[in-house]
This record gives structure tokens, sequence and C-alpha cells, in this order.
């Protein structure tokens, strides 16, 4: 859950992390790789030797450093490329694990360790994922240009919503994917408002509006309002009806995603609207 610093705004949390890597991010991912990769508690031969193995070919194929420079005892090449995944650049890390993957010969382990740091990169809320045994960023550059485009609105009402929507979807440690949606579509909601000059205007009647007033496309508008209808259902999103397992980040996200760009859209249709702020 969200520590009391956080829920008070002395500490904001943290957001999606896209181009670059926090200390806790990197801790997990170093846990996982020294766990399932080069498998430090393994107390077995097989193990032991497994690991040299994998520590060798990380030493000589990935950082591409001559093998009479590595110590040899498995101890002191442990110590070695443990100061260098805590040094390398972010997305270094980020090359090692797929590296690590790709060349970890028991099969097992090598799917236990993709689901442990997909695990990871959900939890500390990264923008890539193991995705068919490489990494991917699941929140493409489009999508973030969204996002901040949007956000840098001179609507209020609008942002306040969309900040809520992102943070709710961030939150490490609690995250809330039914009110992210909730918010995403109150965010539309807001703008629609505004461009109609109608304060309490249901978003169907402000599509309605701004469809004959502006000529956005009817497909687009019958669009949103079946979005709104889906968030908006009694026993639904809306009214938090749905757990987890139903509502999840995929949801949340494709919804804020949508919404930020539908908002951009309709600004882009409604230049005048700014003479109403």
């Amino acid at each position: 859950m969200a520590l009391f610093s956080e829920r008070e705004g002395i500490r904001p949390r943290k957001a999606l992390q896209i181009d670059g890597m926090d200390q806790d991010l990197r801790n997990d991912l170093w846990n996982a790789f020294i766990y399932f990769i080069l498998r430090v508690t393994g107390h077995s031969t097989r193990d032991r030797e497994e690991s040299e193995i994998m520590t060798r070919k990380i030493w000589m194929h990935f950082f591409n450093l001559p093998f009479h420079d590595l110590y040899e005892s498995i101890d002191g090449s442990f110590g070695q490329i443990r100061k260098r995944f805590f040094q390398i650049e972010w997305y270094r890390v980020y090359d090692i694990i797929e590296f690590s993957a790709a060349y970890c010969d028991r099969d097992e382990m090598r799917e236990q360790f993709i689901n442990a740091c997909n695990g990871v990169l959900k939890r500390q809320v990264s923008a890539y994922r193991f995705v068919n045994g490489k990494i991917a960023q699941i929140t493409s550059d489009q999508e973030i240009s969204e996002i901040e485009e949007a956000l840098q609105g001179p609507y209020q009402p609008v942002n306040g919503h969309l900040s809520k929507a992102l943070g709710l979807l961030s939150d490490r440690e609690n995250p809330d994917y039914s009110n992210s949606i909730k918010e995403s579509i109150s965010a539309i909601e807001s703008m629609c408002r505004i461009i109609s000059q109608k304060e309490k205007a249901k978003l169907s009647d402000a599509l309605d509006i701004i469809e004959k007033e502006h000529h956005i496309h009817h497909a687009l508008k019958s669009a949103f309002d079946k979005l709104y209808g889906y968030a908006s259902d009694e026993g639904g999103i809306r009214h938090g009806a749905f757990g987890e397992s139903e509502v999840g980040f995929d949801e949340a996200k494709f919804m804020l995603v949508s919404c930020l760009a539908f908002v951009n859209y309709l600004i882009s249709k409604t230049p005048s609207v700014k003479d109403q702020i």
C-alpha cells in the first residue's frame, strides 16, 4: 500500500520508469539475477558448475573482458560482476538480463528467471517486460507523447483527472486500476463539458453538441460514448465492483492512453475553447 509520505503528498509516488531505472528496480533485478542466473544460493554440484559457466559467459561474451582477468574463485567472480551490474547504465541492465535469459542452459530456470523479472518490472512500474524472450517496451513513444502533451494543457479540471489516473496506474505499492479508469473517462467528460459549455452535461449529451458544432466523426464520438458506458456500468469499473483479476494494468493503460489521445484530438478540433479558460 501507499506509505504515509506518499498519501500526504510529501513524497511523490513514482511514475512509469521509461528512460531510467531507480535503485529499487535495479536491486530487485539483481536479486532475481543472482538467484536464478548466478545461483549463489545453490549448494549442489550442478548449481555450482552452472553458476561458473554462466559467470564466464557473462564476463567474456557480455562484458567482452579477457578471461585471465576473471578471478579464479567463484566468490571473486561474483563480486566483479556485482560491481559492474551496479555501475552500468540502466539500459545495459536490461541488456544483461536479456542476455542471461538467452544463454541460460536450463529451460525451467530460464522460465523462472523471466517470470521473476516480469514480476519485478510490473511491481516497480517499469515500462518494459520480457516478451517472447526479449525485453520489450510496453508503453510506446507515441503513448508517452500523448501523455506529456495532454498533461501540459491549460485545462486544469482535465489535467487533474489525467494526473490522478496516471498516479493510480503507476502506484508501485497499491495500484488502483479501477479508479484509474474512472479518472481517465472523467477527464473526457470534463473536457467535453468545457467545449460544450454545459457544466453539468452528461458525456453523451456533450458529445452530441460537439459532434454537431465541431464536426467530429460520428463513429469516433460513438466509440467514446460506449467507453463511458463500459466505465460507468452499474456493476462495473466505475463503481469498483471488479477485482484486480478482472481489471488490470493493460485495461487501465489502454483507457488512459485512449482518453489522453481523445483529449488532444478534441483540443485540436476546437482551438477556440482556450478562450473559455
